[in-house]
């Protein structure tokens, strides 16, 4: 089983801050683990998560013309 992140680690690794975190977890907008009272973040979840939030590269269209 892999260990699970504290909230400072995963805003750390995602290069957020922590508000930041804690708001995207309550607002279930990212992949979350309750344990007890706790949160606790995957990695492989938070990178799938992360993946999945790419957008694709803009073309530059005014080249064309």
């Amino acid at each position: 089983m892999e260990k699970l992140l504290t909230p400072s680690e995963a805003a750390e690794l995602l290069g957020v801050k922590l508000s930041t975190l804690y708001t995207w977890a309550a607002r279930r907008q990212m992949p979350v683990q309750k344990v007890g009272r706790s949160l606790r973040f995957s990695p492989a979840a938070l990178a799938r998560w992360l993946a999945a939030q790419a957008r694709p590269p803009r073309t530059d269209r005014t080249r064309d013309a």
